[in-house]
């Protein structure tokens, strides 16, 4: 697992926003691993899936 130390703005504007945006976080090989994960869930939601997406 790597590891790094966020620059104190980054963890201000955390603390500010809510949000930040960290780039590079994760490598190409992670973001794949993510995106499948994420084509899974919506391919075959869980019985405590919830539709946003209807009125």
């Amino acid at each position: 697992m790597r590891t790094f130390e966020l620059p104190p703005a980054t963890v201000e504007a955390f603390q500010r926003d809510g949000a930040v945006c960290i780039r590079q976080l994760f490598s190409a090989d992670e973001v794949a691993l993510l995106e499948q994960g994420i084509e899974h869930n919506l391919a075959q939601p869980s019985e405590r899936a919830a539709d946003f997406g209807a009125p």
